[in-house]
């Protein structure tokens, strides 16, 4: 596995842990508060769930040279990326759904 596809393979199965992380405030709370913590507080939930289910990855990972933390700056650069996209077509649809 190469360094960069390494990366995006732990950015994006940080992404779907995120995601799943994002429907689950989605139906305790509003739109744009999911999308707050999506982008900030998701990260780091997503981290913990990954490390609980995927701990064997993280050696594979520390074996190709990357440190957690490296790993945490790209994936969090990678989900603040993602997220304002993500943001915006979540605001769209409710604009669509529930005009004011």
């Amino acid at each position: 596995m190469t360094y960069k596809r390494a990366i995006l393979k732990f950015c994006l199965d940080m992404l779907f842990l995120n995601v799943l992380f994002l429907l689950v405030i989605v139906v305790f709370s509003s739109i744009e508060w999911s999308v707050l913590f999506f982008a900030t507080f998701g990260n780091w939930i997503s981290f913990l769930g990954y490390y609980a289910l995927k701990k064997n990855e993280l050696l594979l990972y520390r074996n190709l040279g990357l440190s957690t933390r490296r790993l945490l700056l790209y994936s969090s650069f990678f989900m603040f990326v993602v997220a304002f996209p993500i943001g915006l077509i979540l605001l769209g649809i409710k604009a669509l759904v529930w005009p004011s």
